[in-house]
């Protein structure tokens, strides 16, 4: 038999059928409605209404709705609202965070102000995706062991290309990228600080932006893949760009970047949630600041 959900003629909300009174009720408009007897058939008959009370009960259920749809799920968005936010993302990432950064100037070093800006630009986009979020870390984590186990699989992909591009550009450029010279200088100069930046603030920043941002957009696997691994490399590169450190060589480096990024996108994609990529990004940069870390101490 198939179950057909009665929906208010008025408003559209779905209908809550009242056992004493024997009738269906509207949640949002306060609509009232019975069951034709006469016809037999699922057909809403409108009980006595105040057209004031019915049309302020409309207003307020077209208001309810637009607010699902923007705080809801990322599907139930159209796309035209998903790509306002994923670009209020991207510029929300160079703008929030410096913003606060130069507030707090005076009170705090620039790192500490750097990472207070990073947090509180990951809390705005905590809420904008709470619902997926949640929705995402039920599936992903239950069945932790085996999920984790196919998004490590793509790392290890993704890990290999991003070692072979690298190599391939140092035999001709025989320098590294400049963002690499400057997170390394960073870590050698506040190493706590930057460490927690590397391995906890920025996997969560960026893959809520670079993959979760964008998903709604792109539904095609392998587009999704390679325009969230290009925006991510190209990323890293207007960072150095934006701060003055920018040289034309740089741009080699957008591919070695764009191996790993799409590989973070495909392992969310197959699992359908931004946490794999989360996980493996945050370990993918402890591990490497782990090893600059020993390296560079143990050369003193």
């Amino acid at each position: 038999m198939k179950l057909v959900d009665l929906k208010c003629k008025n408003c559209g909300s779905k209908l809550t059928f009242d056992t004493s009174e024997n009738k269906y009720i509207c949640d949002h408009c306060k609509s009232e409605f019975i069951i034709d007897e006469e016809t037999k058939k699922i057909k809403l008959v409108d009980m006595e209404k105040n057209g004031y009370e019915f049309e302020k009960g409309r207003i307020r259920a077209q208001k309810e709705e637009k607010k699902s749809k923007l705080l809801g799920y990322s599907n139930d968005r159209s796309l035209l609202v998903n790509i306002i936010v994923a670009i209020c993302c991207f510029l929300g990432m160079f703008l929030i965070p410096s913003i606060i950064a130069i507030i707090l100037l005076k009170y705090v070093n620039e790192t500490i102000g750097s990472i207070i800006g990073d947090v509180v630009f990951i809390l705005i986009l905590l809420l904008v995706f709470y619902k997926d979020l949640i929705k995402e870390f039920k599936y992903y984590f239950g069945d932790f062991k085996n999920n984790f186990k196919k998004s490590f699989k793509i790392y290890i992909l993704g890990f290999i290309g991003m070692i072979v591009c690298n190599l391939f550009i140092l035999t001709f450029l025989k320098d590294m990228s400049s963002n690499e010279n400057q997170v390394r200088e960073m870590l050698y100069k506040n190493a706590i600080p930057t460490l927690i930046s590397i391995s906890i603030i920025a996997p969560i920043l960026e893959e809520l932006i670079f993959r979760k941002s964008i998903a709604p957009i792109f539904k095609k696997r392998w587009v999704y893949v390679i325009i969230s691994g290009l925006l991510f490399g190209c990323a890293h590169i207007i960072v150095n760009f934006v701060q003055g450190t920018f040289i034309i060589t740089d741009l080699f480096y957008i591919l070695p970047y764009a191996c790993l990024g799409g590989a973070f996108a495909l392992m969310d994609y197959n699992n359908k949630s931004v946490f794999p990529s989360i996980i493996i990004h945050a370990f993918h940069n402890t591990c490497t600041a782990i090893i600059l870390l020993i390296t560079y101490l143990g050369g003193k």
